[in-house]
């Protein structure tokens, strides 16, 4: 409040002249009125500083508290990482401050500990924090269109379609009557066809690949930690095999009426050729996360590598949804101007994710019943009535690891 600089004269007085007997009662109301609205106008100021203080401190203690809270959940994460004892229960205090932190142990189907479950409660005076940490042997690969593809870029033709987003760091070519029923992005041009029924971005930023190299040369090693083959090649497994964690050092061929059901990670260091009515699946256990399938032969990146399913083969999740079979190959033919695909979806085959980050994946045939969830490819061909339809689960394939992870941390109320 600003108050004005009041002067007050006081008259002197001519001889003979009898002063007024109220001369001096207005200037002394005033300066009693003054000094009330000084003192109200302190108080007042007196009471917002009071106010404000209170609020700071209260914000001071709400982070002290929270930062306890973080404190005691990542030193149970970190127990949980580097394979310490993580009691069921633990408490620290310290001043004012406490935090109370519950591990709870979540087992899969075959009595594994799938995850590690974190609840810290803390507190300070009246105020309180909850962080939920969930720890995971799990690595999370987010699956953000129906088609992302490298420099190699799009071709449709025929009756092709994509029911989801796409981009490339390519081009978008066409011809016939193909359809994408979705926003398409590149980093070159977008013809007409295929038809977009959504908007179209040419000159688009260059999108990386969604998983490192280093985490595919890491799941390799998780399968050949699981042992490696050493029968008879091409290896043809009998109907009711279980597979992996395994390294096969060969051609693997799935045909027939046979079902293999995938118990780890698998890479094959040769082809693979699943054909008729074959199926290749994930156990039961593991409920809403995926797995991969690797196709890699390091001594031969251009002609070895290769994955075909073809005729009414399947390769399927759990039976939960969000479980997916990945299936990779790390052939590189097509980055380096050759001419053989990597993967080669034929006729009414299906599965859900197609990952090849350096070769080219074509799909020809495909009846509409079955089709691709999502493409991951140097370069994409779709020909015929070959559909690619994205599902929004996608977004967060969750895939079993050998290291913990934290898999989500979150404040609760």
């Amino acid at each position: 409040m600003k108050i004005k600089n009041l002067k007050f004269k006081i008259k002197n007085y001519c001889e003979g002249q009898a002063p007024r007997h109220n001369s001096g009662q207005a200037a002394l109301v005033m300066v009693f009125f003054l000094f009330f609205i000084s003192v109200a106008a302190t108080g007042g100021l007196a009471s917002f500083a009071s106010s404000e203080l209170k609020s700071a401190n209260t914000l001071i203690k709400s982070k002290q508290i929270r930062s306890y809270t973080e404190g005691s959940s990542e030193d149970a994460a970190y127990r949980v990482i580097v394979g310490k004892n993580v009691p069921s229960q633990f408490s620290y205090a310290e001043g004012g401050l406490s935090a109370t932190t519950t591990a709870t142990l979540i087992y899969d189907d075959e009595g594994n500990v799938d995850s590690v479950d974190i609840l810290t409660d803390g507190a300070q005076a009246n105020i309180k924090r909850k962080i939920n940490v969930l720890m995971e042997k799990v690595y999370e690969v987010n699956f953000l269109f129906g088609g992302l593809v490298g420099s190699g870029g799009i071709f449709m033709q025929n009756t092709s379609s994509i029911f989801g987003d796409v981009h490339t760091n390519g081009s978008v070519t066409g011809n016939n009557f193909p359809v994408i029923d979705g926003n398409v992005s590149a980093v070159g041009t977008i013809s007409d066809p295929p038809q977009v029924l959504g908007t179209k971005t040419e000159g688009a930023p260059f999108q990386e690949m969604p998983v490192p190299e280093s985490i595919l040369d890491g799941w390799e090693d998780e399968a050949e930690d699981g042992g490696v083959y050493s029968g008879a090649c091409p290896y043809k497994p009998a109907d009711g095999t279980t597979l992996g964690p395994i390294k096969i050092p060969c051609d693997v061929e799935i045909n027939g009426t046979k079902i293999v059901t995938l118990t780890g990670k698998l890479w094959i260091s040769g082809n693979l050729d699943v054909k008729n009515s074959a199926k290749l699946r994930l156990a039961s256990f593991y409920g809403s996360r995926s797995e991969v399938v690797i196709a890699h032969n390091p001594a031969d990146e251009n002609d070895s590598g290769k994955i075909t399913v073809q005729n009414s083969a399947q390769l399927l999740g759990s039976g939960t949804a969000g479980s997916y079979i990945m299936m990779i190959s790390r052939n590189r033919s097509a980055e380096q101007g050759g001419d053989e695909e990597a993967i080669d979806v034929k006729n009414s085959s299906s599965a859900s994710i197609y990952y090849a980050p350096h070769g080219k994946v074509i799909a020809q045939n495909s009846s509409q019943d079955v089709h691709l969830k999502t493409v991951v490819a140097w370069k994409l061909e779709l020909k015929n009535s070959s559909l690619v339809e994205y599902e929004e689960t996608l977004a967060s394939v969750r895939i079993p690891a050998e290291k913990w992870a934290i898999g989500s941390w979150q404040e609760k109320p």
